[in-house]
């Protein structure tokens, strides 16, 4: 079923007329005519719209292999409290993203999501001890011992209660913060499939990240930029001692090939030395593909590695 036939499906089961349901979008009666004839689709601003106003997800109006959207809501709702699918489906979908993500962009996900975790770890430590503390002075009549018990049992309850929060704090920031944008981007692309579109799907990500930096949580991203400077910077310093110690396997293995002829062992101490300054070479490189955000040939620096080992042994 295409898009169209679903918008009329939805705006006919929850009682509006195309005025009344351009009225709500915010759109003209003709372009509601026209996604409903399935001549145009609405923008993805637009479908998030749709989606939340007749409670339904963005895959089940774009989706033309799924022929009965009610059918599709009803089987929703009747499974909304299996936790454990639901749980899949987010792995999933986060498994997609990061293989889809570019390599910086994955690094930036994971420092805020760390940054995010201290934060939340220090700030419900501090206020699940002061707590504690608090619950347990109101018994300080009892006995030292009973004292510490009780405020060791709260302490464990508060740190448990907060524990689930953080988890939930942390889960919904991800959702808004990447995942929220990655269905997004399926979405477009899905769009952009069915009009068949020539506009560039990396036009639309710039579009999409510029957005992104935008929204909220600002200040994670300016964290997360601070660490991944201090780790380039941190990557340039073991560069530099790496390019020292290729110098002075180079300045070996030039002695070692003199001595050679003097006798047969100098020969696998050279063997020994090359390999090690194509270590060095390769880890110089790799270094420089971090700083300068260029990419890596995995595939043949783990056979450069292999091959490395092979050698030396």
């Amino acid at each position: 079923m295409k898009f169209g036939d679903k918008l009329i499906q939805l705006r006919k089961k929850n009682g509006y007329s195309q005025e009344e349901l351009a009225e709500k979008l915010g759109v003209s009666r003709q372009s509601v005519s026209k996604w409903e004839s399935n001549n145009t689709y609405p923008e993805t601003e637009k479908i998030i719209q749709i989606a939340n106003l007749f409670d339904c997800s963005m895959d089940d109006l774009i989706n033309d292999k799924i022929e009965d959207v009610e059918m599709t809501l009803r089987k929703n709702k009747n499974n909304i409290y299996n936790v454990w699918d639901s749980l899949l489906e987010f792995i999933t979908k986060t498994i997609n993203m990061f293989s889809k993500m570019k390599f910086m962009n994955g690094l930036k996900c994971v420092i805020e999501m760390m940054i995010l975790s201290c934060l939340l770890f220090l700030f419900g430590h501090t206020i699940c001890g002061i707590t504690s503390s608090v619950i347990a002075n109101i018994f300080s009549f009892l006995d030292s011992n009973i004292t510490t018990t009780i405020k060791e049992i709260i302490g464990g309850i508060l740190n448990l209660i907060w524990l689930i929060i953080a988890i939930i704090i942390l889960i919904y920031t991800f959702k808004i913060r990447y995942l929220k944008h990655y269905e997004e981007e399926i979405v477009e692309e899905k769009i952009i499939e069915n009009e068949n579109k020539k506009e560039s799907i990396e036009n639309i990500k710039l579009e999409q990240e510029k957005t992104r930096d935008e929204k909220p949580f600002v200040f994670l991203s300016t964290l997360s930029k601070i660490v991944i400077l201090f780790i380039k910077f941190v990557a340039c310093m073991i560069m530099i001692g790496t390019i020292f110690s290729t110098i002075g396997l180079i300045v070996a293995e030039v002695i070692t090939m003199s001595h050679i002829t003097t006798n047969i062992i100098f020969i696998w101490i050279a063997l020994l030395f090359l390999a090690g300054t194509i270590v060095s070479i390769q880890i110089i490189a790799l270094l420089l593909s971090f700083i300068f955000n260029k990419k890596i040939n995995v595939l043949v620096n783990i056979i450069i590695f292999i091959s490395c080992v092979v050698l030396s042994g």
